[in-house]
């Protein structure tokens, strides 16, 4: 594979910064190279806020499990714990179930792994509602920018 095919310094000069963070998002997509775990994290904001904070983490797992684990990574980076802290719990319980089956539904290039009903329950928890504390789509893209801009060496 080849190498990055755009430059971190054009979207960390743009004046809009959610502009900025759809143009990046755009281009590591389109980068013929593997993303870094740091792009990872860039890549899975919209799956995290439109898939689990609107419907929950099962929904996020069942569509989208490989931003699980980078998104718990940004919540935190952009000053998000509450929601790193449900991710990760969510995580946790999924693992839990994994080790039970001898599988981990987060491995990397592993297989997805399915759930029991009692651990999707846990999911659902009161403690556990992704929907209650809902982000704001613009303030998350641009605190991922913030956060770009911060660690722009993981991006070069």
């Amino acid at each position: 594979m080849g190498g990055k095919n755009y430059n971190i310094d054009d979207f960390l000069a743009m004046e809009n910064k959610v502009a900025a963070y759809w143009a990046l998002f755009k281009a590591i997509q389109n980068s013929p190279s593997t993303p870094s775990d740091a792009e990872m994290r860039v890549l899975s904001l919209p799956d995290f806020l439109g898939l689990c904070c609107a419907n929950g983490f099962d929904d996020l797992y069942w569509q989208a499990g490989w931003a699980a684990i980078p998104s718990a990574e940004l919540m935190e980076a952009i000053g998000e714990p509450q929601l790193s802290q449900m991710l990760w719990k969510c995580i946790d319980i999924a693992r839990e179930y994994g080790k039970k089956v001898g599988k981990d539904p987060f491995a990397p290039e592993g297989d997805y792994v399915d759930l029991d009903e009692e651990t999707e329950a846990k999911f659902n928890s009161p403690d556990l509602n992704f929907c209650s504390l809902y982000p704001d789509w613009d303030d998350c893209c641009t605190r991922t920018i913030d956060y770009v801009r911060k660690n722009r060496h993981l991006f070069t």
